[in-house]
This record gives structure tokens, C-alpha cells and sequence, in this order.
């Protein structure tokens, strides 16, 4: 006897269903499309004509079928290396499993640009069949082979490829010693340390460069003498460091560190190579570098200048205190910048007066970090300037002063931040003070604008002055201030008053505001 099983549900349940499961004409009539699509590139894949094949590998590539697989698989025994070099960009798009042992096999293809593109198409997969046979590809007659074969090894991250990529750095071919660098890096063994730190005296920059960022992250502690030896003979001529540190170097670098100043500067010549090591020894944190570190602040690239400052902040040792609190008169603006954070970082009251100068430096951002390092610090000498740097026509280093005050907590400066309230005008604008006004563009049409203007408008509105002074004040603790600035307070007590003070004249900003207002004007 037949049994049937009863449907709960009511006929009307039942036909939405049916209707919901049903596919629509339009998925219909697209699914057909694409499929009609595929085929037709499919079928142009057997053309004789290699434009033709050619648009058809790029077709298959964008519609993401998998089906296409094989067939493209088949179309690597193209006569045209450019037909299988899109081949093999287009298996690396799909990301079929299939398509890794025919791109192994073109990693032995007789033209460079297949083999080429065959190990980039790999990265893709990081598949580890693929390693072997990319450590063979770093043996590869054609350079730009072996230098992808090293960037691809990099990336899978396999350890039995240390000891190829660690051959790879004595690589005729610059990029691909520069490759195996980074690599190393990515592999992160400490058996790449020896050959990273002979990489240091390697003609190219580029690979000095990869060299020391390696050894930087690798942190071992073997790379130090090296990298201060990197740095040039400025780092080694001065300070009791020079007399341990040359023993210690090879007979090549000892050579290079007492020689001719000439052959030392051309070897350190390249600024971003310099840069590169500070940072290194910046990671690696050890205190032995303190000391050349401080003599590098005197080197001609600013960049340069401005990392060691970087390092020295991090490192926090009082050796470094006098050359910072110097270096807050450097030339460049971003030098002044970084050296008044430092000091603040570094929080010793010995840099306060040099901090106090700081806040009459042409640069409004050296004012501003300078107020705020002195809040880190927290001394009360710096009252009287910070109440001065409430009048400084730049708005953020008055809020800097303001909150700033706030933290030292002295009632000396409730008066003053009363005052400063009195200012009607706010600072001049660039093109105000070069006699332009610079007229916003329309919103109109500029959808990506709206949608900036949008997200602006959803963030919190930013702290005006008088909310920084009430801020000031609550911290101070003096509540018949904090009462007079409120909206609906009765007038402030005689005693609060103060009268309004004169603004200070802005100082004279670098020759960087002269040339943009001649462009300007042009």
C-alpha cells in the first residue's frame, strides 16, 4: 500500500514556494548570456588568427568560468609566446588547482617572457609544489626569471628555499640580489644574518638598502656593528664608540672607516640607504647605537636628520637630551618638528628652556608640538610663555597652549585664558595674508566631494576654543572661571577680568610662503 506523506502547509504557501524556487526570466536570460559568451570564446580559442585568440584569453579571464580551464590549459601549446603568456595570466585569474603542473611546465619554456610570467602566475596559488622548482627558476639564465623567482620564494614563505635565496645574493643581476634581500626578510631565519650583513657593502643601493631592512626585522643583535659601520664615517669618527667599534669590523670595513673621507661618502652617498639602517637599528633597539645616532644628526640629508631623531626618541637615553634640544634650531622645519616630539617623548625638564624658544620658531608646527611636549613634561617654568602662546596667531597652537595650561593646573593662567577668549578674529588664512581669497569650488556635479562632505558631517563637530579654555579651566579647578564662560553665567567678577591683549605679529614664515604666493599670483 502506497503511503503518502500530508503537507501541512496550504495551497496558497505552496505556490509561492514554487514561485520563489522558480528562477526568473532575466537570471534566465543572463545565465544564457554568459554561458553563450564562454562558448563563443571557447570556440575563438582554435582561431588562426592571434588578435582574435588573444581577445579570447582575455574574455575567458574576465567571465571567471572554470570550465575554461582545460581548454586554456591546452591553448599553452600556442606557436606565439604572447598568446601563453596571456594564457598563463589568465590560469592565475581563475585560481583553478588544475592549471599548477602545466605552470610548472612552462617554467621550462624556451622563451623568458613564458617562464616569467609562468612564476608570478604561481604566487597566486601558494601552492608548495611550487617551491623546488621555483628555487631551480632562481638559477635561470634571463634576470628577470631569477628576480621573480626570488619574489615569488618570498612569498610562499617556504624554509627550504633559505639556503637558495641566501646564493641569490651574490647574484651578478642587482634586482635579483635585491629580491632575495626581501625575501629573506619574509623567511625570517637567522641563517640569512651573516650574508644579509656582507650584503651591507654591496655596490647597489638598492640592495644595501633591502639588506639593511632585513636585518632590521630579522633582530638579531650581530647586525649592529655592521649597521653603524653603514651609517658612514660620520657615525664612527666621533665619541669613545670609535675605538671599540673598528676591531670589531671586517678587515674591508676597517679599511673603509680609517681611509679617505672621499671613498666613505661616496659608498654612503644614498640618503634612502642611510634612512633604511637608522630605522634598522631603530628596531633593534640596542643602546650601543645611541651614540653614532647623535652624530648623525648632523648629516646633510634632512631626511636622514630627521630619522635619527625618530630613533633617538624611542631609544629615551639622556645622552641624546643636549643634541635634541640643539637640533630644535635646524634648518628644516620637520627636523624642528621631530626633535621638539622627542623631547616631550623623551620627558626630562632639562629641555624646557629649548622647548621655550621653540614656541618663537617661524614654523607653526614647530610651535604646537613644542606646547604640547612641554605639557609631557610638565614644568612649571614654562607658565609665562605657554599664557604668551595664548595670543600666537596660529589657532592650533593656542589650543595647544590652552590645554596645556590646563594639565600644569597654576591659577597664574586663568586670567590670561579668560583674555584670550576676547579675540574676535580668527587667524589669517594664507591667501588672506598674501591679499587673495580663495573661493571654495561647488558641490554641484562632484559626487566624490558630497560624499567627503557627507562623512565629514557625520563625525563629531571638532573642539572650538572655548570648549579647549573650559576644559583648561575645569582641570584648574577654579569654578567661578568655569562659570563665568558658560552661556547663561552672569558676567565674570572683577577679579577674573583681564584686559584684551594685542595679538602677537606673526612671525616670519620660510621662504616656502614667498614662492607659493608668486604661484599664486602667476
Amino acid at each position: 500500500m502506497e503511503t503518502r506523506t500530508l503537507d501541512a502547509r496550504t495551497p496558497d504557501a505552496r505556490a509561492i514556494e514554487a514561485r520563489v524556487a522558480r528562477p526568473s526570466r532575466e537570471g534566465l536570460a543572463e545565465s544564457r548570456g554568459d554561458y553563450a559568451d564562454v562558448l563563443a570564446h571557447l570556440k575563438a580559442l582554435t582561431s588562426t588568427d592571434l588578435a582574435t585568440r588573444s581577445q579570447a584569453v582575455r574574455g575567458l579571464a574576465q567571465a571567471g568560468d572554470s570550465r575554461a580551464v582545460e581548454p586554456l590549459i591546452q591553448a599553452l601549446a600556442c606557436t606565439s609566446w604572447k598568446i601563453r603568456v596571456e594564457v598563463l595570466e589568465a590560469l592565475g585569474a581563475l585560481k583553478d588547482l588544475r592549471a599548477v603542473s602545466p605552470m610548472l611546465e612552462a617554467l621550462g619554456d624556451p622563451e623568458y617572457r613564458v617562464r616569467a610570467a609562468a612564476v608570478c602566475a604561481l604566487i597566486d596559488f601558494n601552492d608548495s609544489r611550487a617551491v623546488e622548482p621555483l628555487m631551480r627558476a632562481l638559477k635561470d639564465p634571463h634576470r628577470l626569471v631569477r628576480a621573480r623567482a626570488a619574489e615569488a620564494l618570498g612569498t610562499l614563505g617556504d624554509a627550504k628555499a633559505i639556503e637558495s635565496l641566501v646564493s641569490a645574493l651574490m647574484d651578478p643581476c642587482r634586482d635579483v640580489r635585491r629580491h632575495g634581500a626581501l625575501a629573506l626578510n619574509q623567511l625570517g631565519s637567522s641563517r640569512a644574518v651573516e650574508p644579509l650583513i656582507q650584503a651591507l657593502t654591496d655596490p647597489d643601493h638598492g640592495v644595501r638598502e633591502a639588506a639593511a631592512e632585513t636585518l632590521g626585522e630579522l633582530g638579531d643583535d650581530r647586525a649592529v656593528i655592521p649597521l653603524l659601520s653603514a651609517l658612514g664615517p660620520r657615525a664612527l669618527r666621533k665619541g669613545s664608540f670609535a675605538i671599540p667599534l673598528l676591531p670589531s669590523l671586517s678587515r674591508r670595513q676597517r679599511k673603509r672607516a680609517e681611509g679617505s673621507e672621499g671613498a666613505d661618502e661616496r659608498h654612503a652617498s644614498n640618503a634612502a640607504v642611510r634612512v633604511t639602517v637608522i630605522r634598522a637599528l631603530q628596531r633593534l633597539g640596542d643602546f650601543r647605537a645611541v651614540e653614532p645616532l647623535v652624530c648623525t644628526l648632523s648629516d646633510p640629508e634632512h631626511r636622514v636628520r630627521a630619522a635619527a631623531v625618530d630613533a633617538l626618541a624611542d631609544f629615551c637615553d639622556r645622552k641624546a637630551l643636549a643634541p635634541l634640544v640643539r637640533t630644535l634650531k635646524d634648518a628644516n622645519r620637520t627636523v624642528r618638528v621631530r626633535a621638539a616630539e622627542a623631547l616631550g617623548l623623551i620627558g626630562d625638564s632639562q629641555a624646557v628652556d629649548g622647548l621655550i624658544q621653540a614656541l618663537q620658531d617661524p614654523s607653526r608646527d614647530v610651535r604646537r608640538r613644542s606646547a604640547l611636549s612641554l605639557k609631557a613634561i610638565g614644568d612649571s617654568r614654562a607658565i609665562d610663555p605657554l599664557i604668551e602662546a595664548l595670543w600666537d596667531p596660529d589657532q592650533g597652537v593656542r589650543f595647544a597652549a590652552a590645554e596645556t595650561l590646563g594639565d600644569l593646573g597654576d591659577v597664574r593662567a586663568v586670567k590670561p585664558l579668560l583674555a584670550a577668549l576676547s579675540m574676535q578674529k580668527p587667524s589669517e588664512t594664507f591667501w588672506e595674508r598674501i591679499g587673495l581669497v580663495k573661493k571654495p569650488l561647488k558641490q554641484a556635479g562632484r559626487p566624490g566631494k558630497q560624499r567627503r562632505a557627507k562623512d565629514a558631517a557625520e563625525e563629531e563637530p571638532p573642539l572650538t576654543f572655548r570648549q579647549v579654555v573650559a576644559g583648561a579651566l575645569e582641570r584648574i579647578g577654579d569654578e567661578r572661571a568655569l562659570a563665568s564662560i558658560h552661556p547663561e553665567a552672569p558676567e565674570a567678577p572683577d577679579e577674573l577680568r583681564a584686559p584684551d591683549r594685542p595679538r602677537k605679529p606673526r612671525p616670519s614664515e620660510p621662504e616656502a610662503d614667498q614662492v607659493l604666493a608668486i604661484e599664486a599670483i602667476e
